[in-house]
C-alpha cells in the first residue's frame, strides 16, 4: 500500500514537470516582442517550482526503489542507471540553466531592456526547453519499459 502511494506523488511530480518543460518550447510564442514582463513572471514561478518537484521525483524515486525491492538487484538495473542519468541531467539543465535565464530575462524585462530579455530566452527557447522534453519523455519510456 505504501509503495503505491509513492508510486502515485512519484508519477504525478512527473506530470507537474512536464508542464514547464513543455512549456518553455511555446514561450517565445506567447511572449511577445519584446517580452511582456507579466508572461516573464509566470515563467519565472514555473521555473522556481520546478526544483522542488525534482526533489520530490528524487526522494520519490529513492523510496520506489527499495520499497519495490529494485536496491536487491540494482548492479544489473541498467534502464534505472540510465534514467537515473537521465534525470540528473535534466535536473542540472532546468535548476543550473533555464531557472537563471528565465529570471534574468524577467528582471531584463521589467527594467525595460527586452532586447536584452529575447537574447537570455533564445537558447531556452529554441533549444534547451526540447532538450528537457526529450530527456524526460526518455526518463518516462525507461520507467514504464523497463528494457533489458
Amino acid at each position: 500500500m505504501l509503495d503505491d502511494v509513492v508510486l502515485f506523488v512519484h508519477v504525478l511530480a512527473g506530470i507537474v514537470l512536464l508542464g514547464p518543460s513543455g512549456a518553455l518550447v511555446f514561450l517565445g510564442r506567447v511572449r511577445g516582442s519584446p517580452p511582456s514582463p507579466a508572461v516573464l513572471r509566470w515563467a519565472d514561478i514555473m521555473e522556481r517550482q520546478v526544483a522542488i518537484f525534482f526533489g520530490l521525483q528524487l526522494l520519490t524515486g529513492v523510496a520506489l526503489i527499495f520499497l519495490r525491492h529494485y536496491n536487491r538487484d540494482f548492479a544489473h538495473a541498467h534502464w534505472l542507471h540510465a534514467a537515473l542519468v537521465l534525470f540528473f541531467a535534466a535536473a542540472a539543465l532546468a535548476i543550473g540553466y533555464n531557472r537563471p535565464r528565465v529570471h534574468r530575462a524577467r528582471r531584463l524585462a521589467e527594467a525595460g531592456r527586452g532586447e536584452e530579455a529575447e537574447r537570455a530566452l533564445r537558447p531556452v527557447e529554441k533549444v534547451t526547453g526540447g532538450v528537457l522534453g526529450v530527456l524526460i519523455t526518455a526518463i518516462v519510456w525507461l520507467m514504464v519499459t523497463r528494457p533489458g
